[in-house]
């Protein structure tokens, strides 16, 4: 999937603003990226010229002034084609570096996400969501109040870089199975996507763990959903299966005890 630079940035600044650095191949790319940038707006000619009036203009280094000016402004011309044409290996670069290293960078963010899981726990199992706190609830409840709202901006921010990391890898979902435990089955699962549209609040509330999860994580949660609807319809149809076989199977007995 091809990016633009507008994307190497927007991944870079959702990172550091979650403290993390960028792998050093997608760095390099980024550093070289500007330059590429820096080179396409220069005004080459303007320092050329500056350059030339800096001593006089003599027989002697005219010549070489009218060449070096004629190269500047053919380069001023052409320098925002030349940059673009290096641009694209750079972006798949930056791209590549940062689609191989997702897992790791959401390693990397679990420690300040499981930080504000916490405050969100604390909260569902205390405060429903929504509702205004006051003096009379207590000192505790005031407290996990007012925490509530640094751990829903730095929610905020882990989830944006999560997707624009993930993004990269070619998934640009914001599903909740990316941010909860297990859940039992299908039904658990979309009432969690429900809820996860309000806030995590909302879901430690209705008494769903909260866990920053890989790949292969999320993949796992619905993975277990989904199982677990597939056992639980399974196990119904046996049971009905076996009520509705019960009543011949006594009859038959009776049939033949009765002879």
């Amino acid at each position: 999937m091809p990016i633009s630079a507008m994307s190497v940035q927007f991944v870079t600044r959702s990172l550091a603003d979650v403290g993390i650095p960028l792998p050093k191949a997608a760095q390099e790319a980024a550093d070289v990226l500007q330059v590429l940038q820096d080179e396409a707006i220069r005004d080459v000619v303007t320092e050329v010229i500056t350059n030339a009036t800096a001593t006089p203009l003599t027989v002697k280094n005219a010549s070489k002034r009218v060449q070096e000016l004629a190269i500047a402004l053919t380069a001023r011309e052409r320098a925002a084609e030349a940059a673009r044409a290096y641009e694209r290996p750079v972006l798949d670069q930056f791209r590549d570096a940062i689609a191989s290293n997702v897992d790791e960078l959401i390693v990397e963010m679990r420690p300040i996400f499981d930080q504000c899981a916490a405050i969100f726990h604390n909260a569902g199992a205390t405060l429903e969501p929504g509702r205004q706190v006051n003096a009379s609830d207590g000192v505790e409840a005031v407290r996990t109040y007012l925490a509530l709202d640094d751990a829903q901006q730095r929610f905020a921010a882990i989830n944006s870089a999560r997707l624009r990391i993930t993004e990269m890898a070619g998934s640009a979902d914001s599903d909740v199975t990316w941010y909860v435990e297990s859940v039992p089955d299908m039904d658990a699962l979309m009432s969690a996507r429900s809820l996860w549209k309000r806030g995590p609040h909302y879901l430690t509330r209705a008494g769903y763990r909260l866990r920053l999860n890989t790949r292969a994580e999320a993949q796992a949660v619905a993975d277990s959903a989904a199982n677990g609807t597939a056992a639980a319809l399974k196990a119904q149809q046996q049971a009905r299966v076996a009520a509705a076989r019960d009543p011949l199977r006594e009859a038959a007995y009776a049939q033949v005890l009765g002879q």
